[in-house]
């Protein structure tokens, strides 16, 4: 078997993903100082495992990082302190196991195993490398200056990946019971991961709430379970307790605090915490009104299932409507009468007459006004409706052709319409900010009613977003980018046919006399210019006009030099039939390969012609194209007249697909990925068998990027001068004019994997998957500057989720003939 071809470089930590993990990271480990059993020491072994070092103690027990000797993998282990043993715990230590066991989630924590070992109760969970708890993060933020400016939508997005980890065990019929920050777990990723599920109810099993009364963390208990109602606590209650801790790290304090713990449960059961927008100013009002639904006393008013709470954080995320509403007058009201019962009936017999007589007197003029206020809410929602529809239609409208002229037109004079109305909307957001009864402590206004604090919150945010979309910066704003690619339909046929006349009458001329093309009529491409053949290969070459200026020849030798602004270098390559795959069986039959894999079946491939690009896309290409540079080697990690030329890495596949149609380009599929790696060879690699001869051709881990990798374990036994992805065309071009398909950066291809006897799509060899599961999975080829030969072989197949990103995983752009 090959070694691990996904090695990476002990390059600077990449920074986290979120300044909410990194208030974190940054906390230490809240620990109860509960002293052990002197039994318990590193190297002590408790049945298949060995203690490493403990990581945590509490009231019941310690954890342990150790090592299952029989599978050679490090665990959490969670031991019973000797002295807390009995019936109670060992019942709860068990439930935990069982109720782990029936789990399979990435947002919570596995359980691996559970048993006894001479009186030494444990349970082996999966170990959370680099682990803290939400409990120290909110710690830390609370002590902190002052809260980073994402913050809240950090905090949506997390919380909504939790909700879909209880959901989860809602599906497997687990109910926590006991969810609070110290429960939460967040790894080095920053992923939160849910743990401790002692307290949970197995819904075929005898709730533990009966024989024990009341269990789990008053803080953040529901009303149901505050009143020890264990009948009626179900998956319900997760969802209140999770509303609670939402709310926790919005304002960072707990909504329901007290003295002792029947204040706490009073409160829980009959008082509403303030609204969090309120607790602190700069907490986004659709984000306050999503908590507060979440901790409704009345489960029927609460989110009906986590599932439902994920999706209406992630509508808040997605700048999306919301679907929960703040509580109107009628519920506050009732809310109130709940409360105060006495009180209420008092009051009531006493206004109820005056009711009646203000009813008939103001139903004409409240008439009047209801209908002005939903007409001007109708306008507001409408208006946020109509801009993100053209938010996405714009993301639709690429590339900039003459054929999306049209459509073009039309969405500018839709976006238009909509601009018309944005003095409207200023003005309705100056009317409601003269309502307000104060302001806060940012300046932004405070309003009594949540309702009217909502619609403030959608308008302004309706009102930042119309300004945002309408920047004349087409980097900024859609409306300009929009008019920007108009201009370019317009004109990019003068600029790349018209224009350019005589080298196309030149080229059509060659390819139609040429055996290699086999006597095709290329018709003119839109957006390509002919720069004529490279001199090695023979093969023609195109510049791609809107990723950069026209690349140049050398004057001695005539190949192309890769220049900082250079554009995109796209060869024509010659349709065909070629062996795909590779096997080890019989040397004398055509691609032999020493190397070969169970999933590289050899088998014939036939391909129509097509475009892909000479070298790997740069950065100041992927930059021309989305003005943005993803790149972990990008300037500041290379030097800065390099960085413009080394491939463009840390881009996941989607990206990929997304920014290529912009220039009206794609990825190769997988068989063209290798045909053109071949470059008509049948051997491991282009330059033979022996990978040796890969010295001069390809950027692989060797002896440099031992040196300026510390973790870097194995590496081929030359010196290329390289630890990093090296400026593309460095290195030898293949027999098809293509550089760096051997090392340098992996690239994606379009296909999702799947198994060599399944059938392809004429012309191009996509190959369909099995199932739509694994369209999840994409392919990449071609080795990078951290893998070794083996695994850059020409046949040699890798598969990577497509959201993954890595340093040295890039791409490299196809583009099929357009038939004019």
């Amino acid at each position: 078997m090959v070694a691990d071809p996904r090695a990476r470089p002990a390059a600077e930590p990449r920074p986290s993903p979120s300044s909410f993990v990194r208030q974190a990271s940054s906390a230490p480990p809240r620990l109860d100082p509960v002293l052990e059993s002197r039994e318990l020491k590193p190297g002590a072994v408790i049945g298949d495992f060995e203690l490493v070092k403990r990581i945590g103690v509490g009231g019941m027990g310690a954890v342990w990082e150790a090592r299952q000797r029989s599978l050679q993998r490090r665990v959490a282990l969670k031991l019973i302190r000797p002295e807390q043993i009995d019936a109670h715990t060992i019942e709860l230590f068990e439930r935990e196991a069982r109720a782990g066991g029936k789990l399979n989630h990435p947002g919570i924590v596995g359980v691996h195993a559970a048993g006894e070992s001479d009186g030494t109760h444990y349970i082996a969970q999966e170990l959370i490398e680099g682990g803290h708890d939400l409990g120290s993060a909110i710690a830390a933020l609370r002590e902190g200056e002052a809260i980073p400016s994402d913050y809240y939508r950090e905090v949506a997005g997390f919380a909504a990946q939790l909700a879909d980890a209880l959901q989860a065990a809602h599906d497997a019929g687990v109910i926590h019971r006991d969810i609070k920050p110290q429960n939460v777990l967040i790894d080095a990723e920053g992923r939160p991961k849910i743990s401790d599920f002692g307290l949970a109810r197995l819904v075929e099993e005898q709730s533990l709430t009966g024989r024990y009364g009341m269990l789990g963390s008053v803080f953040y208990m529901s009303p149901e379970q505050a009143a020890a109602k264990s009948i009626g606590v179900d998956h319900r209650a997760d969802v209140f307790s999770l509303g609670v801790v939402l709310y926790e790290m919005l304002t960072l304090r707990r909504p329901f605090e007290g003295d002792t713990e029947q204040q706490v449960l009073e409160r829980i059961l009959h008082e509403d915490p303030p609204s969090p927008a309120r607790v602190r100013s700069r907490v986004p009002q659709d984000l306050a009104v999503i908590c507060l639904k979440a901790i409704e006393k009345r489960r029927d008013q609460r989110y009906a299932t986590m599932r439902d709470l994920a999706e209406d954080l992630r509508r808040f995320v997605a700048h999306e409507p919301i679907l929960a509403r703040p509580a109107g007058w009628a519920r506050r009201a009732q809310k109130w009468t709940l409360r105060h019962p006495t009180a209420s009936a008092c009051i009531g017999l006493g206004v109820v007459s005056m009711v009646v007589i203000s009813w008939l007197l103001m139903q004409t003029l409240r008439a009047k006004e209801e209908a002005e206020q939903r007409a001007s809410e109708v306008l507001r929602l409408s208006g946020v409706k109509r801009l993100r529809d053209l938010e996405a239609r714009a993301e639709r409208l690429w590339p900039a052709l003459p054929s999306n002229a049209a459509a073009l037109e039309a969405w500018l004079a839709d976006a238009d319409a909509l601009a018309s109305d944005l003095p409207q909307h200023r003005a309705s957001l100056e009317r409601l900010r003269a309502q307000a009864a104060g302001s806060g402590a940012d300046g932004e206004p405070a309003f009594a009613d949540d309702e009217q604090a909502w619609w403030h919150e959608t308008l302004r945010d309706l009102v930042a977003s119309l300004a945002r979309f309408l920047d004349p910066d087409p980097w900024v704003g859609t409306r300009a980018n929009v008019a920007r690619r108009l201009e370019s339909a317009r004109t990019i046929r003068r600029r790349t046919i018209d224009d350019f006349a005589r080298e196309w009458d030149e080229a059509r001329f060659f390819l139609a006399e040429s055996a290699t093309y086999g006597r095709i009529d290329l018709a003119p491409q839109t957006g390509l210019v002919p720069i004529g053949p490279d001199p090695d290969s023979g093969l023609w070459e195109f510049w791609h006009v809107e990723s950069g200026v026209r690349p140049e020849r050398d004057e001695e030798n005539g190949r192309l030099r890769p220049a900082a602004d250079g554009g995109l270098v796209l060869v024509l390559l010659p349709g065909g039939a070629f062996r795909m795959g590779a096997q080890r069986i019989d040397p004398a039959r055509p691609n032999h390969d020493p190397g070969a894999q169970l999933d590289e079946t050899v088998h014939e491939v036939t391909l129509a012609p097509f475009f892909l690009s000479k070298f790997e896309m740069t950065q100041a290409q992927w930059r021309a194209l989305t003005h943005e540079n993803p790149s972990f080697f990008g300037p500041g990690r290379v030097a800065a007249e390099e960085a413009p030329l080394c491939p463009v890495e840390q881009v996941t596949w989607e990206e990929c697909q997304a920014v290529l149609a912009r220039g009206g380009l794609a990825l190769p599929t997988e068989a063209q990925w290798e045909y053109a790696a071949r470059g008509g060879t049948t051997t491991p690699w282009w330059t033979g068998a022996d990978p040796q001869e890969l010295r001069t051709a390809a950027n692989l881990a060797d002896a440099s990027y031992l040196r300026g990798n510390r973790d870097a374990f194995a590496a081929e036994p030359w010196d290329d001068g390289c630890s990093a992805p090296a400026p593309v065309g460095s290195f030898a071009a293949n027999p098809f004019g293509l550089h760096d398909v051997v090392g340098n950066v992996w690239e994606w291809c379009a296909d999702g994997y799947a198994p060599y006897e399944r059938t392809v799509r004429e012309g191009d060899g996509l190959r369909s998957p099995l199932n739509a599961a694994a369209l999840q999975e994409r392919v990449y080829r071609g080795g990078g500057f951290a893998t070794r030969a083996a695994a850059a072989r020409s046949a040699f197949r890798v598969r990577f989720l497509a959201d993954s990103r890595d340093n040295d995983l890039g791409v490299r752009p196809a583009r099929p003939i357009d038939r004019e």
